[in-house]
């Protein structure tokens, strides 16, 4: 692939997918485009090194652009599975040497808000489940999903990991809460710890 593609002209193409409206025709785009994304996303720290400072900036704005597009499409789906959410996920997370919690809350099965929870080390990150709920009735949500990442890309949850989803499971059973799933986001997908599977929807 050629890193001396010119990222003008990808920025320009972003910009004017997230005005399209036809999810066809987007899914379309992406479909042709999916080389663009190995380039900055996989491959990301060895094409920096051979691009100028200039180059490197514009990827940086070309990153926002993607994780945003990601963003505003799962914003639009009723289904919390669609392969917008998972992709943005993944975007959002990769290369983050630390883990850190985000809270998304929705109204009638759609997103609707997100927050950062808490931000930890390497390998943990607190989670308050008092705080957590606290959040889902100041924003007068009905349901919300859990997700942390593991930097190591190793997407396996551990005992605290279920612990704090059984909890969590306990309490929204108890106050009459959706609690969807609690998600743990790897390199390059993300495991379901209440369906006890990886989930392979980036790959759809």
């Amino acid at each position: 692939m050629d890193p001396y593609i010119n990222i003008n002209d990808i920025e320009k193409f972003l910009k004017n997918i997230i005005k399209i409206k036809n999810k066809e025709k987007i899914d379309y785009i992406l479909q042709k485009t999916d080389y663009i994304e190995d380039i900055f996303f996989k491959n990301k720290k060895e094409i920096r090194k051979i691009l100028t400072k200039k180059q490197n900036e514009k990827i940086d704005t070309f990153e926002c652009l993607i994780i945003e597009f990601q963003k505003s499409m799962f914003l639009k789906e009723k289904n919390i599975y669609n392969k917008y959410f998972f992709n943005y996920l993944i975007k959002k997370y990769y290369n983050i040497d630390y883990e850190y919690a985000l809270i998304i809350l929705l109204k009638n099965k759609k997103f609707f808000y997100e927050k950062i929870h808490s931000v930890g080390d390497i390998d943990s990150a607190n989670i308050y489940s008092r705080k957590i709920i606290n959040l889902i009735f100041e924003k007068k949500a009905n349901g919300f999903i859990l997700i942390h990442n593991h930097p190591s890309g190793d997407y396996s949850p551990s005992k605290q990991d279920i612990d704090i989803t059984d909890n969590l499971g306990t309490i929204s059973s108890y106050l009459g809460l959706s609690f969807f799933d609690s998600l743990i986001v790897g390199k390059t997908n993300v495991y379901s710890i209440l369906q006890k599977k990886i989930l392979n929807i980036y790959y759809d």
